[in-house]
């Protein structure tokens, strides 16, 4: 990718497809320079390119065109992913990019995918049932895009004894405020590290979050992650710093400049290690957060909103409920069963 576009992408590499035609190259640069323009995140445009990254280095073994290739050529693809242990929505969302590039340079979808994804004749239209107007009849979503089927993995959010182990080896107060702000308010990396000190209201308790697809919310802040960012605003964060950004780094070469997702990821790699709770990322925090308002009766609507998903159906995801508390709920249900029919059908 050589033209000029591609300075407006900072984190692709000139030379990173070398190996393919210049038309493919140039073709490259419009689609993630076209999906720049319409506004689309760093993270997406990013994932794009590593999705054409992971795509066109095993596509250049095979003796075809772009232009030519089928669902075959889809299928040995997902064969090669699974081989290297890659994870399903990974595979699907780079099936999807490649399906979109397709179509973005030749105006069709990649031929022969509908023999592969299960579509029949009378999938136009189903029913369904929404709690809030009840049975309709809605339009099926076209099929024809090549799709692995992905099991839906439940994940277990932290336990109060890791939580502590883990907070304890937290030596700065930068550190904890980052922490607090998933723990407290279930912010996602790339929104603790994108927080700017202007979107931080401290008369009202609140923060300024710009989400997925820029989407803002507005949150509140909990007493405990309020008095952890602002010991760490007084008294830490480097005020010969111009950046906006509440979280710096605070030492080294870069200190004063704004954290990276990288530093990030080493801060909790580095903590995992030192205090030996392994699953302590900065997901698992948020699914925590979740599932600490769920158990507290918050209603659906309101975590919705305050974890910034479009979908009621992502957020039912993150509300998993512990081994203990399943216990607990049916203990509770058998007593209300006995107390109901007594010692009649003992």
């Amino acid at each position: 990718m050589q033209s000029d576009k591609t300075q407006l992408i900072k984190y692709i590499k000139v030379d990173s497809f070398a190996w393919l035609p210049k038309k493919t190259t140039d073709d490259i640069d419009n689609f993630l320079t076209l999906c720049q323009a319409r506004g689309y995140s760093d993270d997406t445009v990013r994932a794009y390119f590593y999705d054409f990254l992971y795509f066109f280095r095993w596509f250049k073994t095979k003796k075809t065109t772009f232009k030519n290739i089928t669902a075959k050529n889809l299928v040995a693809f997902i064969k090669h992913q699974n081989e290297l242990n890659a994870a399903t929505a990974s595979i699907n969302r780079r099936l999807t990019t490649i399906d979109q590039f397709y179509r973005f340079c030749f105006g069709d979808n990649i031929p022969g995918q509908r023999n592969f994804a299960h579509s029949g004749k009378n999938n136009n239209q189903f029913l369904t049932y929404d709690s809030s107007v009840g049975v309709h009849m809605i339009k099926r979503r076209s099929n024809s895009i090549l799709k692995v089927k992905q099991v839906q993995k439940i994940i277990i959010p932290l336990e109060a004894s890791d939580l502590a182990t883990f907070v304890r080896t937290l030596t700065t107060r930068r550190d904890i405020a980052i922490v607090y702000m998933m723990l407290f308010s279930g912010l996602r990396s790339s929104e603790v590290i994108g927080l700017k000190i202007e979107n931080i209201n401290q008369l009202n308790s609140t923060m300024l979050i710009f989400g997925k697809g820029k989407k803002e919310r507005l949150i509140p802040m909990a007493p405990q992650l309020e008095y952890a960012l602002n010991r760490y605003l007084d008294t830490e964060r480097p005020v010969i710093s111009k950046s906006k950004n509440v979280f710096l780094a605070l030492k080294g070469p870069k200190r004063g400049n704004p954290l990276t997702r990288e530093g990030l990821r080493s801060l909790f790699r580095y903590k995992r290690a030192t205090s030996g709770v392994i699953n302590a990322n900065p997901h698992r925090f948020r699914h925590t957060f979740a599932r600490n308002m769920a158990a507290t009766g918050m209603s659906l609507p309101v975590l919705q909103r305050l974890l910034g998903h479009a979908d009621h159906r992502t957020v039912i995801r993150y509300i998993n409920m512990s081994q203990m508390d399943l216990q607990q709920e049916f203990i509770s249900a058998i007593d209300k069963i006995e107390k109901k029919y007594g010692k009649s059908i003992l």
